[in-house]
């Protein structure tokens, strides 16, 4: 009589963690195209309800399709317009900042050495140098900037998941053998995705209004940045208010920028802690260190657009793993209860 030997238990934990790194790295050879298409598919799920509600007032669907479609066309060139042009003038003008921000630094140790705390300059740049927050900002709409040119393909895709929206449901179904695993996937994420662009796109709205009120230059900029990174729970507001204090720092000095942050404090907190929970409750939330872990991750991943897709990203996955029980476990670890 043969006797079968079972395979340890680490083994398939190893054939399952190499092939998640292979496509991992896959994703990451990819990342330019891989991020055209994730950006659609989000842009897709917030498009499809505009769609259906239009069809439901006895719009033909061809009809409601290119209303759709014409109106984020006329979005996404009009806003891609507008960062550009205000990105360019950014960009032009940044060495100054660079050194006006040097000068600021400066100053902060000499008036420091008047109540005897001695810092060298050297140090101070070291562990201290915002020129590179204001360089992160750079990076982050340099790519935002190189997919305004690929607005006509994002829209081209957008397009196509739009043609065939009432069709992907009875797709997925025959799939998985009627088993009804797609629509309450689909439902959770497009509720979030929904509701979390909307609110983001208050914020960034209510963040450049508040700055343009102040003087600050380039609040479409930091109105843009605020709405990316408001995708980012907790600490996407914080990270997002750094680079515009500093610059109305050194644009208006410590009195405007005091009411930026007030301007911030007083956004994020009654759109994070007040509306936002109201309308998506506690069921989808992520702990702090996996909201922290899923940036850095999707970051090195994606890049820079990847730090601001990751929630969402990481969303998905964990409404993804708790729809079957032997993945529920990985969801409750990614909660926040």
């Amino acid at each position: 009589m043969i006797v079968k030997q079972k395979k340890p238990m680490y083994s398939a934990f190893l054939i399952n963690f190499a092939a998640f790194v292979i496509v991992i790295a896959g994703l990451h050879s990819a990342k330019d195209i891989v991020v055209l298409f994730l950006l659609s598919i989000f842009i897709a799920i917030i498009a499809t309800p505009t769609l259906f509600w239009i069809e439901k007032r006895g719009v033909p669907r061809w009809i409601a399709f290119f209303i759709v479609i014409a109106f984020l066309v006329l979005i996404l060139t009009g806003v891609g317009l507008v960062i550009q042009s205000s990105f360019d003038h950014f960009l032009k003008n940044f060495p100054i900042y660079s050194e006006q921000l040097q000068e600021k630094l400066f100053l902060a140790i000499d008036f420091l050495e008047q109540y005897n705390i001695a810092i060298t300059r050297d140090e101070l740049i070291k562990y201290f140098d915002p020129t590179n927050i204001l360089g992160a900002t750079k990076t982050i709409f340099s790519s935002l900037g190189s997919l305004v040119s690929n607005t006509f393909l994002i829209t081209l895709i957008v397009g196509f998941i739009l043609f065939e929206s009432h069709i992907f449901e009875s797709k997925i179904k025959r799939i998985t053998g009627n088993r009804d695993y797609f629509t309450p996937f689909v439902e959770k994420v497009k509720h979030y995705i929904v509701i979390k662009s909307i609110t983001s796109l208050i914020t960034g709205i209510l963040i450049a209004i508040g700055l343009s009120l102040l003087g600050v230059e380039y609040a479409i900029l930091w109105g843009v940045l605020a709405f990316l990174l408001n995708f980012i729970p907790t600490i996407g507001s914080i990270i997002a208010s750094i680079p515009a204090i500093i610059f109305t720092l050194l644009q208006l000095g410590f009195i405007d920028a005091f009411w930026v942050v007030v301007i911030y404090l007083v956004v994020n907190v009654t759109i994070g802690s007040i509306i936002e929970p109201r309308f998506l409750g506690k069921e989808l939330g992520l702990s702090t260190l996996v909201v922290f872990s899923s940036m850095l991750f999707w970051g090195w991943v994606f890049g820079p657009i990847g730090m601001f897709l990751s929630v969402p990203l990481t969303m998905m996955l964990k409404i993804a793993l708790e729809t079957k029980k032997e993945t529920r476990w990985i969801a409750i670890l990614l909660g926040s209860k």
